[in-house]
């Protein structure tokens, strides 16, 4: 059985349209995988990492914010002061693991969310970005609240 899944595009616009504003625009980024952010790691019934997810901090509070339907200008306030309120952190979690989706199909292992570190509780080497074959980027644009990015790494 093959580990994971790489997301598309598509899987993720379809995932995030649903879940936060059906007309959030997704785009493949060219940078490499995020070295800061909140990172998701995504494991199998073996408890075997096999995924990550890392999203910059907008990408955090914009999504946690859109989901809990937080005004625009609260949302920008923790832009500006660097600061996620933990219901926005708790959200973006639960959009973390609704997103564990994007990493599954026929013919590969579930994965589900284990463990999501918040900014500045981990680094490329704690989370050993070597061992992931492959890495997307993807930049989001939540309508009203403004862009994020979100990386996958994935074995």
């Amino acid at each position: 059985m093959n580990h994971s899944v790489t997301p598309t595009r598509e899987n993720i616009e379809d995932v995030l349209t649903k879940l936060l504003d059906p007309r959030i625009k997704v785009s493949v980024s060219n940078e490499d995988a995020l070295d800061r952010g909140i990172a998701s790691v995504y494991s199998s019934k073996e408890s075997e990492n096999r995924a990550l997810c890392v999203a910059d901090f907008g990408m955090a509070v914009l999504a946690g914010s859109s989901f809990l339907e937080i005004p625009v200008e609260q949302a920008h306030e923790m832009l500006t002061s660097g600061e996620i309120r933990s219901e926005v952190l708790q959200s973006y979690k639960e959009i973390a693991n609704i997103l564990s989706r994007v990493l599954c199909d026929d013919g590969y292992e579930n994965l589900r969310l284990d463990t999501v570190y918040p900014l500045d509780a981990w680094t490329s080497n704690s989370l050993e970005y070597s061992r992931y074959q492959t890495s997307v980027t993807f930049d989001i644009e939540i309508p009203e609240y403004g862009a994020g990015v979100l990386a996958f790494l994935v074995q």
